[in-house]
């Protein structure tokens, strides 16, 4: 079973090197062009990821990170994954595409079928994975995919689907030569991922960053009602010749919101524990066993924004740990993580009352 994890522009080559030497076989990274920001701002995404720091933003720094993960015999992948484009957005998608068609991607991450179709029809012959955003969560949406898109190279299952359904799945695919991915950790959506047409930022304070989710950790992070003047007193240009500069400012709003709300202080252990915790989000590590017995072939660690580097590895080498262990059952798992409240919560992905 590979690791595939996300990577943005805050990861440096070493990095980089260090996640492979960590377990990571593949890497997902996202792109977005100063053309396609002068179109449509900051707050649209063309890979539902509105942050500057989680996506690549020059054809030169993707030249150079595809060259350093080749180097290392690890695979590179492109998110185009938002669920919809207008015909104005596909125009401009292609013309991205054409800046980097000389960047030997290993596969790109789709959502979108009629994007898939015009990427065939524009003869490129990359594999296209599909997203879990496509809503595969049946062998019969799987197969419609496959039949009708050429060259397809793996299907992201739903984080929501029970064990019985991905079973079913997975003997006919399986069968049918077609690999699967399933998602190992981050934050379960609280709709379904393929049908959420919100924007993921929180900037946008989409659907599920919203208060009526008063439980939430994220509710914590929301802006107040004048965010967008705060941010807007940085010049517009900086934006577009200097994205960092303007996320850096994002993120003192943030701080600075953040540090109204009295924390009592915690040791350097428990706060590298929640860092990690921090990471995982939801986790699905319990399944990567019975996963594996079905013949999934990938497990995705979404880490794309994440900017805890260390955490980020510890995490890695915890997925790695599982997905080698011969037979890792859940008591493996969770004394592997070592937080037995985290795992004593409803932190599963999988764990429905008909799951098993």
């Amino acid at each position: 079973m590979n690791i595939i994890a996300g990577i943005s522009n805050v990861n440096s080559p070493e990095l980089i090197r260090s996640y492979a030497e960590a377990g990571v076989d593949e890497f997902f990274i996202g792109y977005i062009a100063d053309s396609w920001s002068q179109n449509y701002g900051w707050e649209v995404s063309c890979n539902r990821r509105e942050y500057a720091n989680c996506n690549y933003l020059s054809v030169e720094e993707i030249e150079n990170l595809v060259s350093i993960i080749h180097n290392n015999n690890r695979k590179v992948l492109l998110t185009l994954n938002a669920h919809e484009y207008n015909n104005e957005q596909i125009k401009q998608l292609f013309r991205m595409l054409d800046d980097i068609k000389h960047i030997p991607f290993d596969a790109f991450i789709v959502s979108n079928f009629a994007l898939m179709l015009e990427i065939r029809k524009a003869g490129i012959e990359t594999p296209i994975n599909i997203s879990i955003g496509s809503g595969a969560n049946t062998y019969e949406a799987i197969n419609f995919y496959t039949t009708n898109i050429e060259n397809i190279g793996r299907v992201v299952l739903p984080r929501k689907l029970t064990f019985n359904e991905m079973t079913k799945i997975a003997e006919k695919a399986v069968k049918n030569g077609i690999k699967l991915e399933v998602f190992g950790l981050t934050d379960a959506c609280f709709f379904n991922d393929e049908y959420c047409f919100s924007w993921h930022g929180i900037l946008n304070k989409s659907f599920c960053n919203s208060p009526m989710y008063k439980n939430r950790i994220t509710n914590s992070r929301l802006f107040d009602a004048n965010w967008k003047q705060t941010i807007s007193k940085t010049p517009i240009e900086l934006y577009y010749n200097k994205k960092i500069q303007v996320e850096q400012e994002i993120q003192k709003l943030k701080t600075k919101l953040s540090f109204e709300r009295t924390v009592p202080p915690i040791g350097n252990e428990e706060m590298s524990k929640l860092h990690i915790l921090n990471v995982i989000g939801k986790c699905g590590l319990c399944a990567i066993q019975k996963l594996k017995e079905l013949g999934v072939d990938a497990v995705k660690v979404p880490l794309r924004g994440f900017m805890s580097t260390q955490a980020n590895i510890e995490v890695i080498k915890l997925v790695k740990t599982i997905v080698e262990e011969p037979d890792a059952t859940p008591e493996f798992c969770q004394k592997a993580l070592n937080s037995p409240n985290f795992c004593s919560g409803n932190n599963c992905f999988y764990n429905y009352p008909h799951s098993n």
